[in-house]
C-alpha cells in the first residue's frame, strides 16, 4: 500500500498506519480533510508542491479527496486538539465525565474524570477520591428523572438510606425535604443519613428512635 502525503507539508505517511494507529483519531480526521498532520501541525516550514499526479497517492482509498483538500487549502480546517468531548456531569460536585480525544473512542479507558477549577468537588479530596475508580458513560444516579430538570450525580454523591436504601444525596442541594434524594440525620443517629419517608414514618414521635430501636408502646406508630 503506497503512501499518504500530507497536502500541507508533503510527509509521507503509510496509508495503512494513517488508520490504525500512527497518528491520533482526531489527527487522522484533520489529515484527511487536509488540515496538515502531526509534524507540521498545519504550519509547514516549506509549503507542499506537487510534481506528478501519484503524490496525490491515498492508499486504497480515492485520491481525488487529496487533490480536493490540496485545491482548498485556503478553507482548510485549524490543525487543533479537540476539547474533551463531555458525556455528563454531577450536578451535586461538578465533576465531568468526558472523552479524551488522544485516546481511541473504543478503547475502555478513553472516560476521565474532569474537574474544573471552581467544582466543589475540589475541595472534597477526602471523599471524592476520583483516582481510586474508573468513571463510566452513566451516572451512578439520576434525580428528578421524570421532570424537565434532571439531576445526574455522580458515586461519589450518592448515598442511600440507611434503613429503606433509597438513594439520597448528602451533598446535593435540595430546596424542600420532599425533593427527590433529600435526606437527614436524626438525633442520636450521626453520621447515619435517612430519606424523608423513613424520617417521618419510621420514627417514634415519643422517643424519636427507629422501631427497631423504640421500647415505646407499638400505639405510638398508629
Amino acid at each position: 500500500m503506497s503512501d499518504t502525503k500530507c497536502i500541507v507539508c508533503g510527509e509521507p505517511w503509510d496509508a495503512y498506519g494513517v488508520r490504525h494507529g500512527d497518528m491520533l483519531e482526531w489527527e487522522a480526521d484533520l489529515f484527511r480533510k487536509g488540515a496538515g498532520c502531526p509534524r507540521c501541525e498545519g504550519t509547514p516550514t516549506k509549503p507542499f508542491g506537487p510534481n506528478t499526479i501519484f503524490d496525490f497517492d491515498n492508499g486504497d482509498e480515492d485520491p481525488m479527496d487529496r487533490i480536493v483538500a490540496y485545491e482548498n487549502q485556503t478553507e482548510r480546517p485549524i490543525w487543533k486538539r479537540p476539547e474533551p468531548e463531555i458525556v455528563w456531569a454531577c450536578v451535586a460536585c461538578g465533576v465531568q465525565v468526558v472523552i479524551n480525544p488522544d485516546v481511541s473512542t473504543s478503547h475502555e479507558d478513553r472516560l476521565e474524570w474532569n474537574l474544573s477549577h471552581d467544582a466543589p468537588a475540589t475541595k472534597w479530596w477526602r471523599s471524592h477520591k476520583f483516582d481510586s475508580i474508573r468513571p463510566t458513560e452513566e451516572p451512578a444516579y439520576v434525580f428528578d428523572q421524570s421532570s424537565n430538570d434532571p439531576k445526574p450525580v455522580c458515586e461519589f454523591c450518592l448515598d442511600r438510606c440507611e434503613h429503606c436504601g433509597a438513594p439520597i444525596s448528602k451533598t446535593l442541594d435540595r430546596d424542600d425535604v420532599y425533593d427527590e434524594g433529600w435526606c437527614g440525620t436524626p438525633e442520636g443517629y450521626a453520621p447515619n443519613l435517612f430519606c424523608v419517608n423513613c424520617i417521618e414514618n419510621e420514627f417514634c414521635s415519643d422517643c424519636g428512635l427507629l422501631r427497631d430501636d423504640c421500647e415505646c408502646d407499638i400505639d405510638t406508630y398508629e
